[in-house]
């Protein structure tokens, strides 16, 4: 399976068109924090809204222009034989979650990240539209390994199951 795990676009949509064409994906998962009030970002995620799984963040207020569910503050999804913890981060944190888990991701603080500790594995794709070290960032997720990527695909640290 095929995933792109973004978070915090925060309405840039530019950056998020690059993202969405970089990689073809089964599924498109979205960590919270989407826009406040560019329309092309809520159109252009519409058009995946059968392949999205989605958290809501702490700045999304938009619900009704979503045709995707946008409303949970954490989803647990299975893939790959594991179980991946899905959350913005404003609520939860890895040492606040309130299910088993053998992966988590989040977004929230604009900063990317990838660790492993103790059989588990916790990541953060960074943020497409305010990312705090200058680098717009996502995760690409390909035969149990996530990738960290720039918007011109280069692979800037990598992680497997």
């Amino acid at each position: 399976m095929k995933i792109l795990i973004i978070s915090d676009i925060h309405d840039d949509f530019d950056s998020l068109k690059i993202a969405l064409q970089n990689h073809s994906f089964d599924k498109l998962i979205l960590l919270g924090d989407l826009g406040y009030y560019n329309d092309k970002v809520f159109d252009i995620l519409n058009i995946f809204k059968d392949q999205i799984i989605s958290v809501k963040g702490n700045n999304d207020f938009y619900n009704n222009k979503l045709e995707f569910d946008n409303n949970n503050t954490y989803q647990t999804i299975s893939i790959d034989n594991k179980i991946w913890f899905l959350t913005h981060g404003h609520i939860y944190n890895r040492y606040n979650v309130p299910v088993d888990y053998n992966i988590y991701l989040q977004g929230h603080t604009h900063n990317a990240m990838m660790e492993k500790i103790d059989n588990k594995i916790y990541l953060n794709p960074g943020s497409l539209g305010l990312p705090r070290n200058g680098i717009k960032t996502y995760i690409y997720y390909e035969d149990n390994t996530f990738y960290l990527e720039n918007l011109d695909k280069e692979v800037i640290e990598k992680i497997s199951i």
